[in-house]
């Protein structure tokens, strides 16, 4: 790992094979699609994996969940539909992610994804 090319990637490449990889191996143990919840970096791989196999990734994928996606607009374009969004998810009750009280947001987000019992993995 100390070798320079070991870190020579791109978030296409961590998203196309990286994610492929784990739902690949989840789909095998399971024949059950998965909810995949990105934050940040995470939202940038799932969209490059996507983008890049769209056939395969929705083989693979029940819902997406994109929180704090790493994107550059202009404010104009997303603002409305971002105050919606903090509104809709604020309705739930779920005002954090991975904070103190994740435990209590687990079950809510389970809810909103349609998958109770499969993030408690997470938690």
């Amino acid at each position: 790992m100390s070798q320079p090319e070991y870190w020579d990637f791109s978030w296409w490449e961590t998203g196309r094979y990286d994610n492929g990889v784990e739902l690949d191996y989840i789909y095998e143990q399971t024949q059950q699609k998965v909810s995949f919840m990105g934050f940040s970096q995470g939202t940038t791989q799932i969209f490059a994996a996507i983008g890049g196999d769209y056939e395969k990734f929705s083989e693979r994928l029940h819902k997406v969940a994109l929180l704090a996606p790493c994107t550059i607009t202009d404010p104009a374009m997303y603002s409305f539909l971002n105050a919606m969004s903090v509104a809709a998810i604020n309705a739930l009750g779920v005002f954090e992610v991975g904070g103190p009280n994740w435990y209590k947001t687990v079950p809510k987000l389970e809810r909103l994804l349609g998958r109770q019992g499969t993030l408690a993995l997470l938690a």
